[in-house]
């Protein structure tokens, strides 16, 4: 009875679960229609619906806005989305019918832009300012995080000479000198942004004219970069990404072997009918390399340097976040970052290591509404490079590299550096010295924000940070040994050291009032008023010894005889008082004012406070009721004009304490009785005339949005007049009274800058696929309106005078060029001081027509070497995991001049095509041989050695797959899991190239590091 009764049970339970599993089998087959429309009840072509969760399961829209979807779970959900439209998510709940309305999506205008000492929404955006995606500059082979702002953002000019371990880009927005940088909310020195670990950044803005960047008084003249580092999220993440890159040279001439250099000797010895330096036997010699002591034929390159140069880099972070309802909220970012570089060296003689660190925390207590904010962060960089008797710099070692005869002996029988200077192997070697220098910086932030009570949106913020700044050098200068054939040292060279110690300390606070708030949505109000205070403290400390005896490189071991030192103290005070207020009626017609007044302690008492300001106004029409037609009809669904007007002061290049009597100490002034005793002298005349100088911008620029938001952009025009230069009456021809010269005055001097720069972006969806292309592009030309620094006779020269002109290369003679035959020699006239010219030789224009070409022919010429165009174009796509994003980078036209190396040398395979009786259309004039010369013609300064650096280059490619789309979709500890194939400098393409000169080199010999080629591959995974 006891055991039917337990059958039973289990019978029944067994009926139960086969019942429950046979629904859930019927739950997982629904097929789901339904109707997609907008706001005005117009179908929504080609949305895409997908199964949350479920990527690769989904289906779009047809022309009618239909869709049907087949297996869908009736417990899953639906997610909804479409360019330019909210996305929504709908439960299915066993429904088979599902019709959803998709609104417009003002995300993108309602995204939060950092701004002055605040933030803004794009929508609300009265000034020019661009932002960069953060996100976009993940996994970039790059050592710099200013490496990877190239064609990334309109009015940003992006250049790098050559690749160098620790050389980084410079900046320039709209063709100014380097901007100034804030990072979480202060002002920072610029090395703080090259170091900065790019995966730390939450957002980035670029401030382009003065009604952006006048809250930031005099040292915003050049524009600013606003960086806001990440601060945490809701939950708890983990990252980690790595980094594998590897590098060779973009361009990098091979030199000819000794059997090409000695068979053209020979030929061009012949042209000359003189003896030919090589016979037959050195000839074969050299072929074979049967004799490699008295026929070398050294590879330089081949010898010093590897194919690619590694580097790596590991980052991790840590986000957490906590938020209790009302009371309580916290959130928390830390991440460290390492970065390892070796160079091309075979002998890893240079290198470059970098570390940084972050924290960052938030902590908000609702109910008093306060919020605190505390931050450290810090990196130690350090770079270590050769250091010897031949080379202390790229400059030197590369020039050894690329210019040494291949018919020297690098090493002798034994494989050790044979005699003779300027050996690259002795440069690189271990056993050579070395340049290290670590520079290292510790930064703290603390800030306070206080909802003031009973009066809605009125906040205090106080705000504070302390910065700690140092530089350790360390120069040991020592030649490593150095034999002959037979194993014999060679003579030693004498052994220095010299430490440097700079340390900078800085602090500044913060005090301001901000109120914002909105009546019935229709008066906006917004109003900051603070004040700002800066103080720095800066030391500096050389000490060295020579002629060491023992090789040991420490200071106490060099000749206490020899020992030298130096040091100073610097200070540096500024403050402002900040003010800003905006209003806009129903964010239609906006208006906005900014003023501060600034203090420089580099001024007299009576001259040290400026008082600067912007205004701004903006309509958008777009918001208009009459426009509601081209709005529904996403004809154009936002535009928006504005226009403003500011003025910045400047005190860039004025000396500390000009304006003060001074004498310059010198401690080895002379000699008396046989002692070295300290002296005095009188330091420049004062004046009391130094004052700001002054910068006025005017801006006026549209933004649009059309066919449903997915085509935008903006367009700006800038104009910059900056007038009051201070300068000495001795640089325009005034005689110097008491042999030294006169004082800096405010002079009649004026500089103009103008141009546009332009953004133009299509974002849409195709099923599965997302996909966003753009060009950006920014131009700008400037010139001397009144010169302070060019005397009156120099400007009544309108071929020469640098005022009144835009961007120039520079004064040279106009080569009409080449002499093709004794005929043309005798018929024009000749360069002053020129001989035995003749065919092949280089022809002048004779400008001024006076029968004579002399110094008075030279010309202004060329394209500016700076260049006044550059352009972005990129595309960006992702499809089931899948992700590809691609950047072309240019520059317009500028002119760089061919260095003498390249001028006259036969070390390349390209300067064989020089002029000869049967080849009139040669790159290269005649070349010389023995005695036959030509007074130097050929090498004057003149247009025909110009190149053209203009180019356009793949500058990125990324491609990559998140795992988590298919592998580990269900993996739920599993955030994030990538694998991304990246390449930097893929394709150039450049007028410089035919010379095998990458257009951004560091030097027009090939005397520098070269731009690298990187290549990479990166791992990131999320938790």
């Amino acid at each position: 009875m006891k055991e039917r009764h337990s059958t039973s049970k289990w019978k029944g339970l067994l009926f139960a679960m086969l019942w429950t599993i046979s629904l859930g089998m019927f739950a997982q087959n629904v097929i789901v229609k339904g109707n997609v429309t907008d706001a005005n009840n117009e179908p929504v072509i080609g949305a895409t619906i997908v199964v949350q969760g479920r990527s690769t399961h989904g289906t779009v829209t047809d022309i009618d806005g239909n869709y049907t979807l087949v297996d869908v779970p009736s417990t899953a959900s639906l997610i909804f989305s479409y360019v330019g439209m909210q996305t929504r998510t709908v439960g299915v709940e066993g429904k088979t019918i599902i019709n959803v309305q998709l609104l417009n999506d003002t995300e993108l205008l309602d995204e939060v832009v950092v701004i002055g000492y605040g933030t803004s929404s794009k929508r609300d955006l009265t000034s020019a300012i661009a932002t960069v995606d953060a996100e976009k500059m993940k996994n970039l082979p790059t050592a710099s995080v200013t490496d990877g702002l190239a064609g990334r953002a309109a009015g940003i000019i992006v250049q790098k000479a050559g690749g160098g371990l620790g050389q980084k880009s410079t900046i320039s927005i709209r063709g100014g000198g380097t901007p100034l940088v804030v990072i979480d909310d202060f002002v920072v020195p610029y090395s703080d942004f090259e170091n900065l670990n790019s995966d730390d950044i939450e957002s980035m803005s670029i401030l382009k004219d003065a009604s952006a960047a006048a809250v930031y008084g005099a040292r915003a003249g050049d524009g600013i970069i606003v960086v806001k580092t990440k601060s945490g999220s809701n939950g708890l993440r983990f990252d980690y990404s790595f980094n594998q890159n590897w590098s060779h040279p973009t361009y990098m001439a091979k030199r000819i072997d000794s059997y090409e250099t000695a068979l053209l000797n020979n030929r061009i010895n012949k042209m000359y009918n003189l003896t030919e330096p090589y016979n037959a036997e050195a000839l074969e010699a050299f072929r074979t390399g049967s004799d490699p002591y008295n026929f070398p034929n050294t590879d330089w390159q081949e010898l010093t340097l590897r194919k690619f140069a590694p580097e790596n880099k590991h980052s991790l972070s840590f986000q957490s976040g906590y938020n209790q309802s009302d009371v309580f909220a916290n959130k928390l970012f830390a991440s460290f970052q390492t970065y390892n570089q070796e160079s091309m060296y075979k002998i890893n003689s240079n290198w470059l290591k970098r570390h940084n660190l972050r924290l960052n925390e938030e902590v908000i207590f609702k109910k008093i509404g306060l919020k605190l904010n505390f931050g450290v962060d810090g990196y130690i960089e350090t770079n270590r490079q050769p250091l010897s008797q031949y080379s202390n710099s790229y400059w030197y070692t590369w020039s050894h590299i690329q210019n040494n005869s291949t018919m020297l002996i690098p090493l002798n029988k034994f494989g050790q550096p044979y005699l003779g200077f300027d050996n690259p192997l002795v440069e690189l070697s271990l056993e050579s010295g070395y340049n290290k220098r670590e520079t290292s910086t510790i930064n703290t932030t603390f800030g306070a924000e206080l909802d003031i009570p009973k009066v809605n949106g009125l906040k205090f913020r106080t705000s504070g940070n302390y910065r700690m700044g140092f530089y350790d050098g360390k120069a040991w200068n020592k030649t490593a040994k150095q034999y002959d054939l037979e194993g014999n040292p060679g003579p030693e060279y004498p052994m220095d050291l010299f430490y440097t110690k700079n340390k900078a300390t800085q602090y500044t606070l913060q005090y301001f009032l901000n109120y914002k708030n909105s009546f019935n949505d229709t008066h906006n109000v917004e109003a900051t008023a603070g004040f700002e205070h800066t103080y720095g403290f800066y030391t500096n400390t050389g000490l060295g010894r020579k002629n060491y005896v023992f090789e040991i490189d420490q200071i106490g071991s060099g000749p206490a005889s020899t020992m030298e030192n130096s040091g100073g103290e610097d200070e540096v005070g500024r403050a402002g008082f900040v003010g800003r207020a905006s209003y806009n009626y129903k964010k239609k017609y906006y208006i906005e004012g900014s003023l501060r007044r600034d203090g420089s302690d580099l001024f007299p008492k009576d001259k040290r406070w400026g008082t600067f300001y912007a205004g701004t106004v903006a309509y958008a029409i777009s918001e208009e009721d009459f426009f509601a037609p081209l709005r529904d009809r996403n004809i154009l669904n936002f535009f928006k004009i504005r226009a403003n007007y500011g003025q910045i002061g400047l005190d860039s290049g004025v000396g500390r304490f000009s304006y003060l009597p001074s004498y310059g100490y010198n401690e080895r002034g002379y000699t008396v009785d046989g002692n070295l005793v300290p002296t005095f002298n009188e330091g420049a005349l004062i004046s009391n005339d130094i004052t700001w100088y002054t910068r006025n911008s005017t801006n006026i620029g549209l933004d649009f949005s059309s066919l449903a938001r997915r085509l935008s952009g903006s367009l700006e025009y800038f104009y910059m007049q900056t007038t009051g230069y201070l300068s000495s009456p001795s640089n325009v021809g005034y005689t110097d009274p008491l042999g030294t010269s006169l004082p800096n005055v405010k002079s009649d001097g004026e500089h103009r800058r103008a141009g546009f720069d332009a953004t133009l972006t299509w974002k849409d969806t195709a099923g599965n696929l997302t996909y966003e292309v753009g060009v950006n592009v920014t131009y700008f030309d400037q010139l001397i309106a009144k010169s302070w620094s060019e005397d009156l006779a120099s400007q009544k020269n309108p071929y020469k005078r640098g005022v009144q002109q835009t961007g120039y290369w520079g004064q040279a003679y106009i080569n009409k060029g080449f002499y093709n035959s004794a005929d043309e020699v005798l018929m024009y006239p000749r360069l002053d001081g020129s001989t035995g010219i003749t065919a092949g030789d280089l022809r002048y224009e004779d400008f001024n027509g006076d029968g004579f070409i002399d110094g008075n022919d030279f010309v202004r010429l060329g394209k500016n070497g700076f260049p006044r165009a550059n352009y972005g174009i990129f595309a960006n796509t992702s499809y089931k995991g899948f992700f590809a994003n691609v950047l072309f980078q240019g520059s317009s036209s500028r002119d760089l001049y061919m260095g003498d190396v390249l001028r006259g040398g036969l070390m390349y395979g390209f300067m064989q095509d020089f002029w000869t009786p049967d080849n009139r259309n040669a790159t290269y004039p005649r070349r010389l041989a023995g005695n036959y010369s030509n007074g130097g013609n050929n090498g004057a300064t003149s247009d025909f050695w110009l190149v053209n650096g203009r180019y356009i280059r793949l500058k990125t490619l990324q491609l990559g797959y998140n795992f988590k789309n298919i592998l580990f979709k269900n993996v739920t500890w599993i955030r994030n899991c990538q694998v991304v194939l990246s390449g930097q400098n893929l394709l150039t393409w450049s007028p410089t190239t035919k010379f095998e000169i990458d257009p951004e080199t560091a030097d027009m010999n090939n005397y520098g590091y070269p731009t690298q080629r990187v290549y990479s591959i990166s791992f990131n995974v999320g938790f």
